[in-house]
């Protein structure tokens, strides 16, 4: 089933051209007189030698003041013009994003031009943000799911995928080791125009976002870092790893492999069907057979993680259990993803799948933040507009022995990693 000719194609609206170094994306929408944005540009950090972590602490110095603005000039620009503002470090990319009011989408670039081209990274500035990286560090040591998932991620991947999780007390280790200089080099070598992306949304026309862009970017050049970062999961023999955190009342169970597909590979949306019909929402096969049926956990799902157009990822499943249902709730899991991967899918469920699917995705772009935010992520991926159209396409058109083709080519019971994080028991 295809869109038909009468029916809206949502990339018509949307406007891609390329300003300077920059690749421009612009699509209007009924918010009155507020622009949404969301943009990234590649810096190819050198994963595993600490240069994630440099690159989490320099878009945290990034608002704090640059060659021109301190910290509260910065703020006071932003509030002037109705304008938040927020930057990410995203793998092999920093992200930034926020909205503005549509008279001040000059200023605003500007000003982001500014904080990424000319950053003061003082030392002040850098003991504060380091020292607030270290305290949600340690607060995170206290969250089972996040335990649980990051064990997994260590099974699962080599320390050279950005996809690998350290153990939380080694990264604080590692961010005592890091100086402001080693912040300030980092910038010099990874920061530049290499693949920039900017999409705005909302009360947007055609020239201002252009011209803004044109005098904010233009003439922001290269930089010369390379990719230096693995591709693919480790193919290890399965195993567990226990994460014994004494006093929590649940324990948070993962299970996973890695998987050799990327999210631009033409499996991806069969696979991540099936993946939706086994613990993608409320009615899936997980929540409905161990919670729903059995009443052995409030919390179970399953996803797709960590695949980009760069790397492959890996399937998961969490589930959330009690101590004295641990055994019991593991077994049911595993269970009725055996029956899942053995029968597979049925046309009726996957064409009640799909209808949940291709709705959602259509609701979720119905706010201008949302549509940016999808804009962004195909383009990055190196899709043209009308990817936003094709996926529903594709969503539709997959059938139910592509489907089931899927499951047995990509997902394995037997090849499943455990990660467990909680009060456990002492007999395990």
């Amino acid at each position: 089933m295809t869109l038909t000719p009468t029916e809206t194609r949502m990339a018509d609206r949307v406007e891609q051209q390329k300003i300077g170094p920059c690749t421009l994306i612009t699509v209007p929408t009924a918010v009155p007189g507020v622009v949404s944005y969301r943009g990234s540009f590649i810096t190819n950090p050198n994963i595993g030698e600490d240069e994630e972590l440099l690159q989490e602490l320099l878009v945290r110095l990034f608002d704090k003041g640059t060659a021109h603005r301190d910290r509260f000039e910065i703020a006071e620009t932003l509030e002037e013009r109705g304008a938040q503002q927020n930057f990410s470090s995203e793998g092999l990319r920093i992200e930034f994003y926020g909205r503005m009011l549509q008279g001040h989408q000059r200023d605003i670039m500007a000003l982001l031009a500014e904080e990424l081209r000319e950053p003061e990274l003082s030392s002040d500035e850098f003991e504060k943000v380091r020292g607030q990286l270290i305290a949600s560090l340690q607060r995170s040591l206290e969250n089972t799911g996040g335990q649980a998932s990051a064990a997994l991620a260590r099974r699962i991947y080599a320390r050279a995928h950005p996809n690998f999780t350290p153990r939380t007390e080694e990264t604080i280790e590692r961010l005592h080791r890091i100086s402001v200089e080693d912040v300030q080099a980092f910038w010099r070598n990874h920061v530049g125009s290499n693949g920039l992306v900017l999409v705005c949304a909302g009360a947007v026309d055609s020239d201002a976002p252009k011209q803004a862009v044109g005098a904010a970017f233009g003439g922001w050049e290269t930089h010369d870092a390379t990719p230096n970062y693995a591709t693919a999961p480790e193919n290890t023999e399965p195993g567990t790893t226990d994460v014994n955190m004494p006093g929590k009342q649940n324990i948070d169970v993962r299970l996973g492999h890695g998987l050799p597909l990327k999210r631009t590979d033409a499996d991806y949306v069969p696979l991540y069907l099936a993946n939706f019909a086994l613990g993608g929402d409320f009615s899936a096969r997980l929540m409905d057979e161990v919670r729903d049926e059995r009443g052995l956990t409030y919390g179970i799902g399953s996803s797709l993680s960590g695949l980009t157009a760069e790397v492959q990822g890996h399937w998961q499943v969490d589930v959330t259990l009690s101590a004295d249902r641990l055994k019991e709730g593991i077994q049911a899991t595993r269970e009725v993803i055996d029956t899942f991967v053995e029968e597979g899918i049925t046309e009726e469920e996957l064409q009640a799948k799909k209808e949940t699917v291709v709705g959602s995705f259509t609701v979720g772009l119905a706010s201008a933040r949302a549509l940016a935010n999808v804009l962004h992520l195909n383009a990055v991926r190196g899709y043209e507009p009308e990817y936003l159209d094709r996926f529903r396409e594709q969503l539709q058109e997959a059938s139910v022995t592509e489907v089931n083709e899927a499951i047995a080519r990509y997902l394995h019971p037997d090849r499943l990693h455990s990660a467990r994080a909680g009060a456990l028991p002492a007999e395990g």
